[in-house]
């Protein structure tokens, strides 16, 4: 059964992009991998595993990619998804365990349950070769080699880590935590997987998060906003608070904030 794509699906899937070529002649496919379930274990919109569609043929539905099937009645949610075209891995989080799959085969590399304390919205260096993934009951960022699940380090940071970005030229790790800690992103170096500074407070819990190209702004959802939040990545100082006017602010049931999307 091709799977369909109605609106609580958008709301459960954790989705990543990768470059994959066919052959040495052909130009690579744009496809687009969808780690189900999502938010609420909810399989009855997609079912269980990595879902892949085509991109340039109108999303057309390529093949299911096998995960993990339920052991206790209950699917593993998918909290993270990361992929590299360099190395040709993708990486799947779950709050049990982190795993890489080589997609020439769609075979399980290797996973990690790091103790049970696994793992929330990780991030992929740009050369595919370091991870930096949430714990999950614990205020650290586990740094993993990508090519084995090796522990390589960890980042101290209070609170429940949860969002993660790696910068385009892969000097920094940009970390967001929740919990009622002071709201800041934290800046991590990338080469020394040591705190360079912070960035706030933000007025509330920073959720979804995103930085520009040139690393001098991030961009970010806060709890009780309807928007979003400007900060200078170079002075760590807040410099906007963007609301949207003229609407009634609700959260959403599922994440709790009335904004939670970030590009």
């Amino acid at each position: 059964m091709i799977p369909r794509l109605p609106l609580p699906f958008a709301l459960c899937v954790v989705a990543a992009l990768l470059l994959r070529p066919t052959s040495h002649a052909q130009q690579p496919n744009r496809l687009l991998y969808a780690g189900v379930p999502g938010v609420g274990n909810a399989a009855d919109h997609g079912g269980v595993g990595v879902l892949v569609f085509d991109m340039d043929r109108g999303y057309k539905f390529v093949k299911r990619i096998p995960t993990w099937s339920s052991t206790d009645g209950k699917a593993e949610g998918v909290r993270g998804i990361a992929a590299s075209a360099a190395t040709g891995r993708l990486f799947v989080s779950t709050s049990r365990r982190l795993a890489a799959f080589d997609l020439a085969t769609d075979k399980l590399v290797w996973e990690q349950t790091f103790g049970g304390k696994c793992c929330d919205r990780m991030a992929i260096s740009p050369d595919g070769r370091t991870l930096y993934a949430p714990a999950a009951g614990a205020p650290e960022w586990y740094v993993v080699n990508a090519a084995d699940g090796a522990l390589v380090a960890t980042v101290d940071k209070e609170g429940s880590p949860h969002n993660t970005i790696y910068s385009d030229d892969g000097r920094f790790a940009y970390l967001e935590n929740q919990g009622r800690v002071p709201p800041y992103i934290t800046v991590v170096d990338a080469k020394t997987h040591t705190v360079a500074r912070q960035i706030g407070p933000f007025d509330d819990v920073v959720r979804p998060f995103t930085i520009n190209g040139k690393q001098t702004l991030v961009f970010a959802n806060v709890n009780n906003l309807l928007g979003f939040e400007v900060a200078d990545l170079t002075t760590g100082k807040l410099l906007h608070r963007v609301a949207v006017e003229g609407l009634k602010t609700e959260n959403s049931p599922v994440h709790g904030t009335p904004s939670h999307a970030s590009a």
